[in-house]
């Protein structure tokens, strides 16, 4: 869409729309003031799997300070380690959602043969619930916002889906 341009003011999302006087957060933006208790315990879970698993792993040390150091370093990646899992799924979402576009938007054949094989079963989930639904696709990655409301955000994906009844005649 043109006269529309996104704008990052300190880690937040915002869209400059040409003739609304106020830039508009994005959804995602929005819904960053929300709890998500889940989220921070699967964070939780992430970082004590990893040092059970550094634990295990847990090399013999010469003095006390060495082991200091071992585990300083271990904690240290441990709380990192969500944000890593985090990251990879996010790289396999965008590259899943590059294929998908050529795909369903394109007009591309499915040759799984050329796609790197962590995208394969998110492409041949998202195509079985494509096909089994019976959605069209007619837009996608468009811009959406309300003024009303004082939001905008970004759809992956505009469809339709055609609805058939059948009618009894007996």
């Amino acid at each position: 869409m043109s006269g529309i341009s996104k704008v990052l003011v300190k880690g937040n999302r915002f869209y400059n729309i040409q003739g609304v006087s106020e830039m508009l957060p994005s959804v995602t933006t929005i819904l960053k003031v929300i709890n998500k208790p889940y989220l921070s315990a699967w964070q939780q879970r992430t970082s004590l799997a990893h040092v059970k698993a550094a634990l295990r792993g847990r090399p013999a040390f010469q003095s006390e300070a060495e082991e200091d150091t071992w585990l300083e370093g271990m904690l240290q990646t441990a709380a990192g380690s969500s944000d890593k899992v985090r990251d990879a799924a996010a790289d396999v979402g965008t590259r899943a959602h590059i294929v998908i576009d050529d795909h369903v938007i394109g007009g591309r054949a499915i040759d799984l043969s050329t796609m790197e094989p962590d995208v394969v079963p998110v492409m041949q989930g998202f195509d079985a619930w494509r096909k089994a639904c019976g959605l069209e696709l007619l837009q996608r990655d468009t811009i959406v916002y309300s003024t009303e409301y004082g939001y905008a955000g970004a759809m992956d994906a505009l469809g339709r889906k055609l609805i058939t009844t059948k009618q009894d005649k007996g």
